[in-house]
């Protein structure tokens, strides 16, 4: 997880190239990290730099909040969609 966090970090610095695709790689490495918050934060993340969070992407962070039994994030996450 710790990886897929420097390379999003790593393309947001170089330049505006990165895409929803990177993260959601990123936020799925969270997920099945057990890393709920830095999901969140990097969903957050994705929409600060004016992308828009996709199927997949809500996904892994509704994953990972079930994973951390933290329904409510869930229903809260869910109701942005």
């Amino acid at each position: 997880w710790q990886m897929a966090l420097s390379l999003v970090e790593a393309s947001l610095a170089e330049d505006s190239t990165t895409s929803v695709t990177t993260f959601n790689i990123a936020i799925s490495v969270c997920e099945s990290s057990g890393k709920l918050e830095l999901a969140i934060r990097l969903l957050r993340r994705m929409q600060e730099v004016g992308l828009k969070p996709d199927v997949y992407s809500y996904n892994a962070v509704l994953s990972a909040c079930q994973d951390a039994e933290d329904w409510q994030m869930g229903l809260a996450i869910f109701e942005e969609m």
